[in-house]
């Protein structure tokens, strides 16, 4: 459902959709025990859950971390590999985004950040690689490794 959500473009419901489900699963603050649930139970409690055959750290669970880098970065591999990709970040109501992407080439790091109605967008990525930064209605701009791109 949250992939769908984004796919559609609406991303302020698909950020949403993010913290309902996975976001008190790792804040401490709201109880959360800092790992992806096996089971949730009402208005996410993990009330009924505890036992012998309840995981604290489910592998299943942990779905919102594909779609943070796949659709909050923005990155998108359009070619095996990644040996050609994009940047396409959807933040939502977010500042910004931050993280790493591992190809067989070597690590994409990408950093994203919001200034009023601008996203700046750093990329470092392995020679051999090519990145575009892209934005809906807006022509692609390639990205060089390191410099800065402002759309």
């Amino acid at each position: 459902e949250t992939r769908a959500r984004f796919e559609r473009g609406l991303d302020l419901s698909g950020h949403d959709q993010l913290r309902r489900t996975w976001g008190f699963m790792v804040d401490p603050l709201k109880g959360g025990p800092g790992t992806m649930w096996e089971a949730v139970g009402q208005y996410g409690s993990v009330d009924g859950y505890h036992g012998a055959y309840t995981s604290m750290a489910s592998g299943w669970s942990s779905g919102g971390a594909p779609l943070l880098t796949r659709y909050m970065l923005g990155v998108r591999p359009t070619s095996p590999g990644y040996t050609s990709f994009v940047v396409r970040p959807q933040l939502g109501e977010n500042a910004w985004a931050r993280g790493v992407v591992p190809t067989p080439s070597g690590p994409i790091s990408v950093d994203v950040s919001r200034s009023g109605s601008k996203l700046r967008v750093v990329a470092r990525f392995p020679r051999g690689l090519k990145g575009v930064f892209s934005l809906p209605g807006l022509r692609p701009t390639p990205l060089r490794s390191g410099v800065a791109v402002t759309r």
